[in-house]
């Protein structure tokens, strides 16, 4: 083997060395620059959270304050936020129990049987697809003659209509995966439909439950709209408040962030907690 080749073997080598070096350079910087403009947001909400009010108005970026709780104690005692966060996790752990219980079937029937023909997964997702603003004048007439406006259960029912859709295109897809034989096998063995949902579907697809579950909380957790429309006083839920924090005459930027951070927290633990479900559950049956 020629000198030459073997330093032209060296050149090329250290070539392609130098251009793995940079592109993997360039990727890890592009990925640090991603992550920093996702979680910027988020750690200036928490930080202003922590400031007075004047450092949070103040027009230049205030980045060396002393901490302080003066914003979370205004804001859950003095203003008694603290039970309008209580009516949100009523709400939110309300519609999702509620979601499930009528998904679940749902979703089984036609994964199984295919309830409602070829069309009805389109109609019931067409269902999701609406703008919320569209419904509201309609469903506002409704639930006042139920006498249901300015209750929490106008709540728990309005999100059925949006969480309700998508949960039952996520079980009837996961239904479909299933072998067709373990059903048989537990008819042959005289299962009910019902004892044939809970001991064979139900423990396959628990990773789709989890999703279904986590996201229904968390729709109904951060839901603005509906609430400022179909409640008020004590029975709002938690954003609505907040937003009476920004008026046309001040605004409390600290507390209004206060409340953003009481109100990422269990959204944040429950999605770090339940991520591996949420992927399993969204990715259930593809193949890897």
């Amino acid at each position: 083997m020629s000198s030459g080749f073997v330093e032209e073997l060296r050149a090329r080598t250290d070539t392609l060395n130098a251009t793995s070096v940079l592109g993997l350079f360039a990727e890890r910087t592009l990925a640090v620059l991603v992550f920093l403009f996702f979680v910027f947001p988020i750690v200036w909400i928490v930080m202003t959270s922590f400031k007075t009010r004047a450092a949070a108005l103040s027009p230049n970026p205030v980045w060396l304050f002393t901490p302080t709780l003066d914003a979370y104690q205004a804001l859950l005692f003095e203003k008694e936020w603290l039970g309008h966060v209580i009516n949100s996790l009523f709400v939110s752990i309300a519609n999702t129990l509620l979601v499930l219980v009528i998904s679940l079937p749902a979703g089984y029937s036609m994964g199984r049987y295919d309830t409602g023909g070829e069309h009805a997964l389109m109609y019931v997702l067409s269902l999701r697809f609406l703008p919320p603003i569209v419904v509201i004048p309609a469903l506002f007439v409704q639930f006042d003659i139920l006498n249901l406006i300015g209750t929490p259960w106008a709540l728990i029912l309005l999100y059925c209509i949006f969480n309700i859709p998508f949960a039952v295109w996520l079980f009837r897809a996961a239904i479909q995966e299933i072998p067709e034989d373990l059903f048989d096998a537990a008819e042959m063995g005289g299962a009910s439909e019902f004892e044939t949902l809970l001991y064979v579907a139900v423990p396959m697809i628990r990773p789709v439950i989890y999703a279904v579950m986590l996201i229904s909380f968390i729709f109904a957790w951060n839901e603005f709209l509906f609430a400022l429309v179909f409640t008020s006083g004590s029975a709002a839920t938690a954003p609505v408040p907040l937003g009476a924090l920004v008026t046309g005459r001040e605004v409390f930027w600290n507390q209004v962030m206060a409340g953003a951070t009481v109100l990422l927290l269990p959204v944040t633990l429950l999605t770090y907690f339940s991520n591996q479900y949420i992927v399993k559950g969204l990715t259930f049956g593809t193949v890897e």
